[in-house]
């Protein structure tokens, strides 16, 4: 933006020859000649070209905090720091099943679960995803062949089932042995990695 300002001076001003060597007929006094000459100056003081004064572009500025420090007189509030609060979400895991009762290796287990607050209610819902991320054999820790029946989970995601409110995953025992496995998946924001176990015959 340009703000473009014009002075306009007296007849001295634009023409400022006048004021050289003039006569001052009308003086009489030294004193009097001085005042006159002192006008004719400051009429011919006016700047003879407009004054163009340029705005700077306005300056994007972010940042995550901010810190504020007092000046000399201000409150004492040194350094204090305003950070944004982030909420990180955790979730209980509820099962829906009796880990305890073991399947006949080769077939389909349905691992249902919800999600549950701290107080045991449950959170679940279709917008929150589940992700299946491997199979463990608890015994002894390692991991072992993961898949799903029929590809009921594309992606290896859980799939909500709104009639109880809660998720399942149909994994595939085919090749697990005699004994106790787990499940491990991740649950929509939550950074935690849960698991669910169940039990293979």
């Amino acid at each position: 933006m340009r703000i473009q300002q014009l002075h306009k001076g007296s007849e001295a001003a634009a023409h400022p020859d006048r004021c050289k060597g003039r006569k001052m007929d009308y003086a009489k006094t030294k004193l009097a000649v001085a005042i006159a000459v002192l006008a004719c100056a400051v009429a011919t003081a006016v700047p003879a070209a407009a004054q163009q004064v340029v705005l700077p572009p306005p300056i994007l500025v972010t940042a995550q905090s901010v810190t504020i420090s007092n000046l000399p007189g201000d409150q004492d509030i040194h350094g204090l720091t305003f950070t944004p609060i982030s909420h990180q979400v955790s979730y209980q895991i509820c099962l829906r099943y009796d880990p305890s009762v073991a399947k006949k290796s080769g077939s389909a287990y349905p691992i249902k679960l919800q999600l549950c607050d701290a107080n045991g209610h449950n959170v679940s819902s279709a917008s929150i995803v589940l992700q299946a991320l491997g199979v463990t054999q608890t015994s002894n820790n390692s991991p072992v062949a993961f898949d799903d029946t029929g590809n009921a989970n594309p992606d290896f995601d859980f799939r909500y089932d709104a009639t109880f409110e809660g998720y399942i995953f149909n994994l595939s025992t085919k090749g697990y042995g005699t004994g106790m496995y787990s499940l491990s998946f991740t649950a929509g924001a939550d950074p935690t990695v849960h698991t669910a176990s169940f039990a293979v015959k």
